[in-house]
C-alpha cells in the first residue's frame, strides 16, 4: 500500500497507466481503485459503497504486515466467534479493504483447526446459516469490537433525525425479511429431516388399525 499512499499525498489526479506500469499488480488493483481512495490525517481509507448507493462505509487501506492480526481478532477471538466465511467478510469489510481481501479469509477459515472440527451447517447456496447479531437488528450503527480498539475508526457521518429514521425503517424491513427467510428455511430442512425417516403405507378397506386415544393420557 506504500507506493499507492506516496502518490496520494503528492498527486491531485490519478496517474496515467503509463506512470503505474512498472508497480506491482497489488499497486495497480489500488491504482483502479483511485476515485474511492480519501486520505484523512495522513490515513489511506476506501468509500465502499452497497449496490444501489443508500450507504458506504470507510474502510481502512489495511498494510499487509497487519492482515494477520485482523483476522485473528475478527475471527478466531471470542467476540470473532469463528463465524463462517461469508459472516467474517461481511463484518471485515465493515472495517477494513486490504488487496486481495477475500481470498485471505476464505483461505484463512478453511486452514482454521476449529472451524474445520465443527463445521457449521450450511444452506444450499452455501452460505453460512448465521445471520444479523442482535445489535444490527435493533440499531443502524454497527457494534464496536477490539480491533476497533486496535486500528482506531473513522467518524460517524453525521445526519438528521430523518435520515436516521429512514435508515432505521429500512434496515428493520431487511432485517424482517431475512427472519422469514429464515424461518421458511428451517421448516424446510425440518420436513425434509421428518420425511427421511418416515416409512409410506397405502390402507386397504378392511385393514387393522390401533387408534390413540388422547383422553385416556395423563396430564
Amino acid at each position: 500500500t506504500r507506493p499507492i499512499l506516496e502518490k496520494k499525498l503528492k498527486l491531485a489526479d490519478r496517474p496515467s497507466r503509463r506512470e503505474i506500469a512498472q508497480e506491482s499488480p497489488a499497486t495497480k488493483r489500488y491504482w483502479a481503485l483511485w476515485d474511492s481512495l480519501h486520505l484523512k490525517d495522513g490515513v489511506l481509507y476506501r468509500k465502499w459503497e452497497n449496490d444501489d448507493g443508500s450507504s458506504c462505509q470507510w474502510q481502512l487501506i489495511l498494510p499487509r504486515s497487519r492482515i494477520q492480526e485482523v483476522l485473528q481478532e475478527t475471527h478466531d477471538s471470542t467476540s470473532g466467534g469463528h463465524f463462517g466465511i461469508m459472516k467474517t467478510l461481511r463484518r471485515i469489510r465493515e472495517r477494513f479493504h486490504w488487496d486481495r481481501l477475500r481470498a485471505d479469509i476464505e483461505k484463512w477459515c478453511r486452514e482454521c483447526q476449529i472451524c474445520r472440527a465443527r463445521k457449521r451447517p450450511k444452506t444450499e447456496d452455501g452460505k453460512s446459516v448465521t445471520g444479523w447479531i442482535s445489535a444490527e437488528k435493533i440499531s443502524d450503527q454497527t457494534p464496536r469490537f477490539p480491533c476497533d480498539i486496535l486500528f482506531g475508526r473513522p467518524g460517524d457521518t453525521s445526519s438528521s433525525p430523518n435520515e436516521d429514521l429512514n435508515k432505521l425503517e429500512a434496515r428493520l424491513e431487511r432485517v424482517q425479511t431475512s427472519d422469514r427467510e429464515r424461518v421458511k428455511l428451517s421448516r424446510v430442512h425440518k420436513k425434509t429431516h421428518y420425511d427421511s425417516g418416515a416409512t409410506e403405507h397405502h390402507f386397504k378397506k378392511g385393514d387393522l388399525v390401533s387408534v390413540c386415544n388422547r383422553s385416556n393420557e395423563e396430564v
